[in-house]
């Protein structure tokens, strides 16, 4: 009998475990692109399915202070959808960005279709370049500092 209970946790331990991962399977990373960058060169990052309200993630790499700002890509053109109108990245830092970017439109053109999203990045500091290094993903997970409270 206690075989059976100890059983039964485990399998549901298990269960759970997997639903969380499906559950925050867009928080997976992706690189930014490499290349160069600077206060007047804006770079894109790929654009990604939204699945949840959680922040970015952004883990900038490349020893330069970023400016992020987070759009919405679908159904309209580019919008940026930052709190704040945009977040600070320092160098060789973890963040999260707080955005209005939700898992679907509610309204209008396109409403139902999941959103899509993507950032906007250049370096922070006037004058300043270098080659952008890092990762990010459009769902977060965990307690990260955020770049645009």
């Amino acid at each position: 009998m206690r075989i059976k209970k100890l059983l039964s946790v485990a399998l549901i331990t298990c269960a759970t475990l997997s639903s969380t991962t499906v559950a925050n399977a867009n928080a997976k990373d992706s690189y930014l692109p490499t290349g160069y960058i600077s206060s007047t060169k804006v770079v894109f990052s790929d654009t990604r399915d939204k699945d949840d309200y959680s922040s970015h993630y952004i883990y900038n790499t490349c020893g330069l202070a970023l400016m992020a700002v987070s759009y919405y890509t679908n159904p309209s053109p580019d919008k940026n959808v930052t709190k704040n109108g945009g977040a600070v990245i320092p160098g060789d830092a973890e963040r999260a960005i707080k955005n209005y970017v939700r898992e679907t439109y509610d309204k209008g053109h396109g409403a139902g279709q999941k959103c899509k999203c993507r950032l906007y990045l250049r370096a922070y500091v006037s004058g300043s370049s270098g080659t952008l290094h890092g990762k990010w993903s459009p769902d977060s997970v965990g307690n990260l500092i955020v770049a645009n409270p």
